[in-house]
C-alpha cells in the first residue's frame, strides 16, 4: 500500500516512516500542509496519514479540501490533539479514523490497514463510487475477481 505522511515533526515522521516501510508500506511524507494538500491533491494513495497542527494548512484544512475536490482517498487523522471536540472536527471535515499520539505502533499500523479495507470495501459494495488503486481504477468485476473481498449474504 502506498501512502503519504503529512507531518512537521522530523524525528516522529521518520520513525513512522521507517516502521511502515518496515510493515511493507510505501510512504512519501510532506513537513507542512500546503505542501502535503499538493501531494494528495496531485499523487495516487491508498491512505493519508494527517496530523493537524502543520504550518501552512493544518488538517482539518487539508481535509476539508481534499473531500471538497471529492476526492475520498482514506484518512487518518494522527494527532496530539486528545480532546473529544478535535476528534469530532476532524471526522465532521471527513477523515475517516483518529489516533492521537502517544500511539501503539502496532495499533497505527493496524489502523492503516483497517482504514484502507473499509475504503476497498464500501467502494466494492457501492457502485458509484470506483476505488482508485495506483492509477488504475478498479472495477466492481475487478475487484469480485481479484478475490479480495467475500460478500456474505447472511439472510
Amino acid at each position: 500500500m502506498k501512502l503519504l505522511l503529512v507531518e512537521d515533526d522530523t524525528k516522529i515522521a521518520a520513525a513512522v516512516r521507517r516502521g511502515l516501510e518496515a510493515e511493507g508500506f510505501v510512504v512519501e511524507t510532506a513537513d507542512n500542509g500546503v505542501d502535503g494538500l499538493w501531494m494528495a491533491s496531485e499523487g495516487s494513495y491508498d491512505l493519508v496519514i494527517l496530523d493537524i497542527m502543520l504550518p501552512g494548512r493544518n488538517g482539518y484544512q487539508i481535509c476539508a479540501d481534499l473531500r471538497a475536490a471529492d476526492d475520498w482517498t482514506p484518512i487518518l487523522m494522527l494527532t496530539a490533539k486528545d480532546g473529544d471536540l478535535d476528534e469530532a472536527e476532524a471526522l465532521d471535515t471527513g477523515a475517516d479514523d483518529y489516533l492521537v499520539k502517544p500511539f501503539s505502533f502496532p495499533v497505527l499500523v493496524t489502523e492503516d490497514r483497517e482504514v484502507v479495507i473499509a475504503a476497498r470495501f464500501d467502494s466494492y459494495t457501492n457502485p458509484s463510487t470506483p476505488y482508485m488503486f495506483h492509477c488504475h481504477i478498479l472495477d466492481h468485476e475487478e475487484l469480485g475477481m481479484m478475490g479480495q473481498f467475500q460478500v456474505l449474504d447472511e439472510s
